[in-house]
This record gives structure tokens, C-alpha cells and sequence, in this order.
């Protein structure tokens, strides 16, 4: 009787030191969540609108959020945890702002009108600072400074995306950027192996980039034309450091195991500020394709038909019937090897002829066996089965792409878009089988 009352005050005792310790320990445990708002004004009271304004870290000025002042001079900052941030403002004509901010409780933090000053006309002195903002909002394009974004070294452009505000980048390398999927990235404005950008994420090292420009592209048509027709395709331009457009730089690795397992992957770039090119080549048998429907889609030119809203059907068939090796994300049968290389050449041929290029080529050898036992059961006795299958699929495929632009004059353009295609695929399937009676005798074989 005294051992279960005893075990009944533990209890209680447990659940009142618990409580005690949610109290204490819940303010920093479930972090408050504010609202940040104001309004940028010049020394005349009149709103500015479209400031870059900025929200940093209070530690270690990392930037947390970005927003663009609305007509009235407004901006907001929504859902943000509640700590000490360094607000910076900037706008064409007046002094950067620079701003401590302490939250002191409440869901909103409204910090009123906030004046911006304009810049002294006389000045004693120039002092030339070497800081860069991190993003920067210029009409309908958000510029965001690499330098001020860290990744670990070796990282690729893929991981420097990550970290930008606003700009995800899903598992299976889509990107999105102010909830809109990209469609295409771009190198100092030029294509980069076709439409595919997950070929210059994955593959073009980081620390190359000088700027990173997210904008809403018009069509070739509206660029040349002027006239709007509103069809717009969200796209990241990467913008190279200077000391990158005129140099070589690449990366490769290399693996290997036991059973004769090896991976290998390269890269190498060579840009100027008129010509790029570009080689990508990998080469496995640890069954890593590396190429999606994604890249099925860039290759066949699908993609470009279901943006202009034409109508796209897809047929794939059996395993051996492929012609081109393709990654759902599931798990390969078998044995697979596969290679790859790409080659891309952008030049400026001369003042109004461009060309832009890239070549591909892709092998897979898939080996599957098999072997299977039965046992069947029939009203006079049972009998046993057992085949072994052995399955090889070869294929290989080429893919070439290249576009001429010459401007003839102010009012016409000449653009020749032109693709290849060749693919080739050979299937071996071999089986042997054979049953055998209750009392082991063999009852048929059978060879395919």
C-alpha cells in the first residue's frame, strides 16, 4: 500500500517539475514570430518607391529578407523571428540607410515614416568602400552579390542557389524562385547546353559567379519587336567574375572499388568575353544514369513546344525497346554502365552574327539476370520449373542543337534554329529452362 502511494506522489511530483520546466524554458524553446513594416521618406516627406530595402542579422549581417517599397514608400517584413536585425535601405540619389532594430515585444514592429537623406554635393573627400550589397532590385530583376552568400569550397552553382532568399531548389534539382519554377539559366546572357539548367547548376562551380539575376524573360520575339505579347518564362542569368570570362577553370573526380566499381566525372570551361566553351563528361557502371525526363524533354525539344502551348505526347516503351536511357528515380535493375559527354559553343562570329551550340552524347549498357524456381501443383502430383534469363540492352544516342542569330538591319532579324538526332539500340534476351516430375525426372527443356 505505501509502495503504491509512494509511486503515485513520484508521479505527480514528475508532471509539476515538467510543467516548471515548459514554463522556464518556453520563451527561447518556441521562438516569437513579428511583423516588421515602415515607410521610406525623403527629407521633403514625399514616399520612395521602389527602394531595395534589406533586412540583416544582428550577429553576423547575413541577410535574412529583402523587399522593394510599394508607391506609398511602405515596405513589411512578415513572419519573422523576433531578434535584433540591422535594417539597410538603398535608393538611386540618397544615402544608404543603415538601421539598428530591437524588437520590444508585440506580433508588430511598426518603425513609422524613416527619412532618407540625399547625397552631399560637395564633397571634401572621396572614400571608396570595397562592401556590396547582397541583393539588389533593379525595375523587374532581383541581383543577388554571390560574394555575400558562403558555401563550402567545390560547392557548384546548385549549392549557391540554396542559399539565396527566396530561391528554392527541390531534391530533384528544380529550381523555383519567388515561387515560380525556372525555366531556364543563362551564362552573361548566353544559353548553356540548350534549355536544360540543371546541367549548369549541378556542374558550373560556385565560386565562379559573380552575380546571380532572377528575371522574368519575354520571348525572342517581344526582345526584338518591342511589342509585348506577354508571354513571360522565369529565368536566372548567372553573371561570371571577370577574372572567369578570361580563364579555364573546371573540376573533376574520380572513384573507385572493389569488383571493378568506378565513377568518374569532369568538367572543364573556357570562356572569353565573346566565346564560350564548355565540355561535361562522366562515365560509371555503379547504375547512376544521370539523366531525367527533364533532359528528355530539353533533348526532343518537347519542352519548348508546351511552353508556346502546343500539344506534346510521350510514348515510352518496354526496357528494350528505348532509345534513350531515362531516370524516373526509382531504382535501376541489374548491372547498368553508362557514359555521357557534352560539348557547348557559344561564339560572337561577328558584330551581328551570334551562334550558340551543343552537342551530346549518351550510352547505357543495362545487364539483367534472372533466375527463377516454380513449383506447380496439379491433381496428378506436382512438377518443378526453374529458367534463367539473362537480358542485355545497349543503346546510344547523339544530340545536337545549334541556333544562328544575324541582325541585318534595325527592323530584321534572321534566327535559323536547327537539331539532330541519331540513336541506336540493340537487345539480347536469352532464357533456359527446365521441369522435372515429383521424382525428379526431367519432363522438357527449353531454350529461347
Amino acid at each position: 500500500m505505501r509502495r503504491r502511494s509512494f509511486g503515485r506522489f513520484s508521479m505527480l511530483l514528475f508532471v509539476f517539475s515538467f510543467f516548471l520546466f515548459t514554463l522556464h524554458f518556453s520563451p527561447t524553446t518556441f521562438a516569437q514570430k513579428i511583423t516588421i513594416k515602415g515607410a521610406l521618406r525623403d527629407t521633403a516627406n514625399r514616399p520612395l518607391e521602389g527602394a531595395t530595402v534589406m533586412l540583416l542579422d544582428g550577429k553576423d549581417t547575413s541577410l535574412v529578407s529583402f523587399a522593394r517599397s510599394q508607391s506609398t514608400g511602405a515596405f513589411e517584413f512578415k513572419n519573422i523571428a523576433s531578434a535584433n536585425y540591422f535594417l539597410k535601405a538603398t535608393f538611386m540619389g540618397l544615402q544608404p540607410l543603415n538601421q539598428l532594430i530591437t524588437p520590444s515585444g508585440g506580433d508588430v514592429l511598426d518603425l513609422g515614416p524613416i527619412r532618407m537623406a540625399p547625397v552631399p554635393k560637395d564633397l571634401k573627400e572621396v572614400v571608396i568602400k570595397g562592401e556590396r550589397d547582397p541583393v539588389t532590385i533593379k525595375q523587374d530583376t532581383i541581383e543577388y552579390n554571390a560574394g555575400s552568400f558562403k558555401v563550402q569550397p567545390n560547392a557548384v552553382v546548385e549549392d549557391l542557389l540554396k542559399r539565396l532568399p527566396g530561391v528554392e531548389v527541390a531534391r530533384d534539382g528544380t529550381v523555383k524562385a519567388q515561387g515560380q519554377e525556372v525555366r531556364r539559366v543563362t551564362i552573361d546572357g548566353k544559353e548553356f547546353f540548350g534549355r536544360d539548367l540543371k546541367i549548369a547548376t549541378k556542374n558550373l562551380p560556385a565560386d565562379a559567379v559573380d552575380k546571380v539575376q532572377v528575371f522574368d524573360r519575354k520571348s525572342d520575339q517581344a526582345q526584338f519587336t518591342g511589342i509585348d505579347d506577354g508571354q513571360r518564362e522565369k529565368t536566372i542569368n548567372l553573371s561570371l567574375k571577370e577574372e572567369k570570362k578570361k580563364g579555364v577553370f573546371g573540376n573533376a573526380t574520380a572513384g573507385v572499388g572493389p569488383d571493378s566499381r568506378y565513377s568518374l566525372k569532369a568538367n572543364f570551361n573556357r570562356f572569353t568575353k565573346t566565346r564560350q566553351l564548355s565540355f561535361l563528361g562522366m562515365a560509371n557502371n555503379i547504375n547512376q544514369q544521370g539523366f531525367s525526363i527533364d533532359d528528355y524533354m530539353n533533348f526532343t525539344r518537347n519542352s519548348q513546344r508546351m511552353m508556346s502551348g502546343g500539344g506534346v505526347r510521350l510514348q515510352f516503351n518496354s526496357e528494350d525497346d528505348a532509345t534513350i536511357p531515362l531516370n524516373f528515380g526509382g531504382r535501376n535493375n541489374g548491372f547498368v554502365t553508362s557514359g555521357g559527354a557534352g560539348l557547348n559553343y557559344n561564339d560572337q562570329l561577328t558584330k551581328k552574327t551570334e551562334l550558340q551550340s551543343n552537342y551530346f552524347y549518351n550510352q547505357l549498357d543495362q545487364l539483367i539476370e534472372r533466375e527463377t524456381n516454380r513449383e506447380s501443383f496439379v491433381p496428378s502430383g506436382s512438377f518443378k520449373t526453374k529458367q534463367n534469363t539473362a537480358q542485355n540492352t545497349r543503346n546510344a544516342t547523339h544530340r545536337a542543337n545549334w541556333t544562328i542569330d544575324h541582325k541585318i538591319d534595325s527592323l530584321n532579324l534572321l534566327k535559323w534554329t536547327n537539331n539532330l538526332s541519331y540513336a541506336q539500340n540493340n537487345s539480347n534476351i536469352g532464357s533456359n529452362s527446365s521441369s522435372t516430375n515429383a521424382s525428379g525426372g526431367l519432363e522438357n527443356t527449353l531454350r529461347r
